[in-house]
């Protein structure tokens, strides 16, 4: 989950006790009887309005949360193409290096290789002479 998801619900959830949520207004007494005044016609008008604008602010920021972690997604992913480019140079890099070296060990090598193979050819020839 997004972290600023988890802060927005844990903001929210903090805030929760101290916020008086719009359903209070509909049940003032909380689980009690109500009177026909709670009931009428005007106060259930300005419960509606009143959850329609709650409605419409979560939606607002539901959208906004939405559009930010779109946002990081796309941003993690261009940084993810960017760190692979990195590694596939670096990558070739080595490679290069690796192949570089690995012809001169084998230069070197051969060098070696011809060295002894003459003294193994003056030690034989020297062997056979008196």
């Amino acid at each position: 989950m997004d972290t600023s998801l988890i802060h927005w619900v844990k903001k929210k959830e903090f805030h929760g006790s101290e916020q008086i949520s719009p359903w209070s207004q509909f049940h003032p007494k909380k689980y009690g009887r109500y009177s026909s005044r709670d009931l009428s016609v005007p106060v259930l008008i300005r419960t509606i309005r009143r959850l329609t604008k709650a409605k419409l602010q979560m939606a607002s920021e539901v959208s906004s949360m939405l559009r930010n972690q779109v946002a990081e997604r796309a941003s993690a992913k261009e940084e993810t193409s960017i760190l692979q480019a990195e590694l596939d140079s670096q990558t070739r890099r080595l490679e290069t290096e690796k192949n570089e070296l690995q012809s001169v060990l084998e230069k070197e090598l051969d060098i070696r290789s011809s060295d002894w193979s003459l003294k193994l050819e003056k030690y034989q020839i020297e062997q056979q002479t008196p």
